[in-house]
């Protein structure tokens, strides 16, 4: 989204650059599973179509070792539904500046 916003759009525009970090987000916490990081943007989109989409086994390979159960899991998934959060009021708020009855008139707030 990042780049989009910097190469096709003016920046006289009040508040890009708050969505573009809020849609580009990592993690405040690193977490590491048999030394691989699982909750990175590129770990996103594995958990993404690994999990949420496509069931694709090789993405899920990077979270062998975590499961829903245990606590490491738990701290993960809440990890990949905060930066999908994120990434959607990013998305809602864009729409807003552009077309302010996209979002049904609504402001789109933060998940804060």
């Amino acid at each position: 989204m990042s780049v989009l916003l910097d190469e096709n759009l003016p920046h006289e525009l009040a508040g890009l650059d708050g969505l573009s970090a809020l849609f580009d987000r990592g993690p405040a916490v690193s977490f590491f599973v048999e030394g691989h990081e699982v909750n990175s943007q590129d770990a996103f989109t594995d958990w993404l179509n690994g999990f949420e989409y496509h069931r694709d086994r090789d993405k899920q390979g990077r979270f062998r070792g975590v499961t829903d159960e245990d606590f490491a899991g738990s701290c993960v998934r809440f990890e990949m539904q905060g930066m999908a959060t994120d990434k959607t009021i990013a998305v809602l708020k864009l729409a807003q500046l552009f077309s302010p009855e996209a979002t049904g008139g609504a402001q789109v707030g933060t998940r804060e």
